[in-house]
């Protein structure tokens, strides 16, 4: 795995060398509204050297222009677009919430995570084996030995009422959850929903349609304990609840990146 990080002002200046425009003025306008062209023009000579000196940037003496690396470049257009993107979020100890993504190119993912309040962007290359250890890493996971087994489908109003008695009324969820499933690992599942007074944490796999415009393909929600974790994998009509939470994660990913290969290909 390697690492890069990019200042605000390095990011908006990679934008604009990949002619992606609409994202640089976008950025611009949220953390350096205050500046007029000439002041902004700065900012964009300072980002130059400082990309330049981090060998991100490059100068064709032919051409007289500069331009970002190929691996830059990778790194700003995977931000723009890529075939399939992975977004997580998970809530902290303190009660706040964080999120990062992992975007799928092909053939590797570039984890995208942002960092003192937006001010720089960090971007670690994976392959695909440190794509799982980031999903595990994240979202705790635990069970590794354990297989994926269906222990009980919920519909809407049942998710809801799961969630509510989980913050208000913890002591009733397992006999809840009884009423609706007999599979032994209920009781487990119960007992992770109120360990963490129902939040979840989520991961959204997100696709690209034909107009390349970003389309929800999964919605899972992890729940972890000290010595198991679940996903809730979210249908039309239902919630699917499936123990074996690293598993689960880890054949859903691997699939995707052997589908993303092959189409490739």
């Amino acid at each position: 795995m390697n690492r890069v990080t990019l200042s605000i002002d390095e990011l908006i200046y990679g934008f604009y060398s990949e002619g992606l425009f609409e994202q640089a003025i976008g950025l611009r306008q949220t953390f350096f509204e205050e500046l007029n062209d000439d002041q902004f023009e700065l900012v964009l000579q300072t980002s130059c050297r400082s990309l330049l000196s981090k060998d991100l940037l490059v100068y064709d003496e032919h051409d007289h222009r500069f331009q970002l690396t190929e691996e830059s470049s990778s790194l700003i257009k995977s931000l723009n677009y890529s075939p399939l993107s992975l977004k997580l979020s998970r809530f902290e100890a303190d009660g706040g919430q964080d999120s990062i993504s992992i975007h799928l190119p092909g053939g590797k993912g570039i984890c995208h995570s942002v960092i003192h309040e937006g001010q720089v962007h960090v971007f670690d290359i994976l392959s695909q084996g440190e794509i799982l250890l980031k999903l595990k890493e994240y979202f705790s996971l635990k069970d590794s030995g354990n297989d994926s087994n269906k222990i009980l489908e919920l519909k809407q109003a049942e998710f809801e009422e799961m969630l509510t008695l989980a913050e208000q009324q913890p002591s009733s969820l397992e006999a809840y959850l009884r009423t609706l499933s007999n599979h032994s690992e209920a009781s487990l599942f119960a007992n992770a929903v109120s360990y963490n007074k129902g939040k979840m944490n989520s991961m959204l796999v997100l696709g690209f349609d034909d107009k390349r415009e970003p389309d929800i393909e999964d919605v899972l929600f992890v729940i972890c304990d000290p010595v198991s974790s679940w996903v809730i994998k979210k249908n039309e009509q239902t919630y699917e609840v499936l123990s074996g939470g690293r598993n689960v994660l880890s054949d859903l990913v691997e699939s995707r990146i052997v589908g993303l290969n092959s189409f490739s290909v």
